[in-house]
């Protein structure tokens, strides 16, 4: 069974019950990426999430949280696990610009500008648009936020 849900602040996720599907593991060699909760108060949130999914559970693998740099950041196992994702505070419910609401996001890691270029040309060419783009120098790369043909927003980066 699966179920779309939406938390107390708005940001839909989605789960399921039972074993996961072959094509949705994480197999090695993938391409990396990051999710980032964006809400409007990160430890609210991160209780919420906890409580419903069970985060502490052993029997789950268990998730560690930790609050670092104004972020919740949760990871993988006990101990220094891999990143599985960041929550951040500021969303805003009546924002026009989608990236203020509160919201899952996805951000795919890029191997360097050419492929974000590359990877960007792509979308648009299978329906989707660019919705930002911002050079940012000081963080050491570029990074484009797109809308699929659908609707959903996701960021490719060179970092």
């Amino acid at each position: 069974r699966a179920a779309l849900a939406a938390d107390r602040d708005g940001a839909v996720f989605g789960f399921w019950e039972g074993e996961p599907l072959p094509d949705a593991t994480i197999k090695p060699g993938s391409p990396p990426f990051r999710l980032e909760l964006r809400t409007y108060d990160a430890i609210a949130s991160a209780i919420f999430y906890g409580e419903v999914l069970h985060w502490a559970d052993d029997g789950l693998g268990g998730i560690d949280v930790s609050y670092e740099e104004d972020h919740v950041v949760l990871r993988t196992g006990h101990g220094s696990g891999h990143v599985v994702a960041r929550i951040s505070s500021g969303g805003i419910e009546a924002a026009v610009d989608p990236h203020l609401r509160p919201r899952w996001h996805v951000s795919f890691p890029m191997d360097g500008v050419r492929a974000v270029r590359a990877a960007v040309e792509a979308a648009e060419e299978l329906g989707g648009a660019v919705v930002a783009a911002e050079e940012t120098a000081h963080e050491g790369g570029d990074q484009v936020t797109l809308r699929d043909p659908d609707g959903g927003l996701f960021t490719l980066t060179d970092r």
